[in-house]
């Protein structure tokens, strides 16, 4: 039996997850618009797994899929909002184990076991409230972006509809003629935005724990819809140099590319009435 490694021992741990990052949108996977400096310099001093695939579409599963280490056919949580049962353990949980205080910056996107809650617990209401069990929330930034919003709004933004107006395109600002309506960017640069935010929470966090080892799970709202870039990202790449997708000839011959797909419309435009002899997929 190993024993329980002592502070002294324990490396600081930092996990970071970006929601709805493709994962070749990487300059140094070499994407052609790409420009990720930060994260190609991580790539250099770990590991780069470039065949690694999430486990699922949305982004609640997804992440409930990484912290517990389960297929989506395990776990259950199927989609954002579905309950996570009390009764699996996760990477925050299992950090406890070995010592560490997990704090998470962002969210986790996590509904409570109902069974452990009253009713009319607010928790069961909405399906980003939640954390995952395990997490200290030094920075909790659910669905409503309330504690950075609130900081926008301290530094002198109008902000009255909260998140409505959050993402809204910069008012009296000249598009050029060469550039689309996403070209627009945000009411406020990027050092005022939310990811500026979350990092400046984090690192004023780390100042008092330079003498003990720390974990910390960051999780990034960016490059999740609505699609707005505050300024100077919004130019960051200009649509001309962006390589069109490439496709078959003709939707015909695009389609054969996704037979499945195809014959799924086809059966819905052509139902099918059920029999003894008809096997449902």
């Amino acid at each position: 039996m190993t024993s329980t490694p002592n502070r002294h021992e324990r490396m600081n741990v930092l996990l970071i997850c970006a929601d709805q990052w493709r994962g070749d949108c990487l300059s140094v996977l070499g994407h052609p618009n790409a420009q990720t400096p930060n994260m190609d310099a991580l790539a250099a001093d770990g590991a780069l797994f470039s065949r690694h695939f999430g486990q699922c579409t949305a982004c609640g599963p997804a992440r409930t899929s990484l912290l517990t280490g389960l297929y989506l056919m395990n776990h259950r949580s199927g989609r954002n909002g579905t309950p996570l049962d009390a009764r699996h353990t996760n990477l925050a949980l299992e950090a406890r184990k070995a010592g560490y205080d997990p704090a998470m910056f962002g969210y986790t996107d996590t509904t409570p076991d109902p069974r452990l809650k009253h009713p009319n617990d607010p928790a069961l209401t909405a399906y980003d409230d939640g954390v995952m069990p395990g997490f200290v929330t030094p920075l909790h930034l659910p669905e409503d972006f309330g504690p950075w919003i609130a900081d926008l709004i301290a530094k002198g933004y109008e902000l009255p509809n909260g998140r409505a107006d959050v993402f809204r395109p910069k008012r009296g600002f000249e598009k050029p003629a060469d550039r689309g309506f996403r070209f627009i960017p945000s009411e406020f640069p990027a050092e005022d935005d939310e990811t500026t935010f979350l990092v400046d929470h984090f690192l004023k966090w780390l100042l008092v724990r330079q003498d003990k080892p720390w974990f910390a799970h960051l999780v990034f709202f960016r490059p999740h819809p609505p699609l707005i870039a505050p300024e100077p990202y919004n130019a960051v790449v200009h649509p001309a140099d962006v390589d069109m997708p490439v496709r078959a000839e003709t939707p015909e011959l695009q389609a054969q590319q996704h037979r499945c797909c195809v014959s799924r419309s086809i059966a819905s435009v052509y139902p099918v009435r059920p029999t003894s002899s008809t096997r449902l997929m």
